[in-house]
């Protein structure tokens, strides 16, 4: 599973604790790293913030929870499912046919292009959902320029939008295996995890994942 953090409250004090305990393990762990993607939770980010300083270390964000927030904002706002699906395939591109990829925002690759892009789509999304444009230039721009788009992701080294699912997965399934009641104490929950990290031949599910060896992907565990 790579680095995994096991904790008891969601809050930026924790995962400053967690980022310390490795660049204790790890000579030199903070300036190494080159990218750390997450969920975009907020004690996350800002922990995130403080703890990797240097000019080349690249902060990312998951396109599939990005997704389903402008998603959620913009049922929010009453719109019609079919603007919800034209702004959505502004945004994040959308598969034409099974040849065909349209890109969309988030495939800008400089700043200046996602800026120019977003200018061309207001009249569009004005006459679909009158105020959506207005909002995400104000709450979800700076975020896309710093964290999503493409001139980010090829920093970064990846192909493709950046997506924590894996680790959602991972998440999930350690979740299942351990039990869902909230009443595991640390030392089952250890014993529990061991178990779950055994080799696939002792066991009828694992999700194995390979980690890329300049990243860290963040499973965060509450229990």
């Amino acid at each position: 599973m790579g680095p995994t953090f096991v904790h008891t409250h969601r809050d930026e004090n924790s995962y400053l604790r967690f980022f310390s305990a490795l660049d204790r393990m790890i000579p030199n762990f903070r300036y190494q790293m080159q990218a750390i993607g997450s969920d975009g939770d907020e004690a996350t980010m800002n922990a995130i913030a403080v703890s990797f300083t240097s000019e080349s270390f690249v902060n990312l964000l998951c396109a599939s929870h990005k997704k389903e927030n402008i998603e959620y904002k913009l049922k929010e706002m009453k719109s019609a499912t079919p603007a919800i699906r034209h702004i959505v395939s502004d945004i994040f591109g959308t598969n034409v046919d099974s040849m065909l990829y349209q890109k969309g925002l988030i495939d800008s690759e400089t700043t200046s292009e996602f800026d120019s892009r977003l200018r061309d789509l207001k009249t569009t999304w004005d006459h679909l959902v009158p105020t959506f444009h207005a909002w995400f230039v104000s709450n979800e721009s700076e975020k896309f320029k710093s964290h999503l788009i493409k001139a980010v992701t090829d920093q970064a080294q990846l192909d493709g939008h950046f997506s924590n699912n894996r680790v959602e997965s991972t998440n999930n399934n350690v979740k299942d295996w351990v039990g869902r009641s909230g009443k595991v104490t640390l030392p089952v929950f250890n014993r529990k995890v061991e178990e779950y990290m055994l080799p696939v031949s002792n066991r009828s599910l694992r999700w194995q994942f390979m980690p890329m060896d300049h990243m860290i992907w963040l499973p965060h565990i509450l229990i």
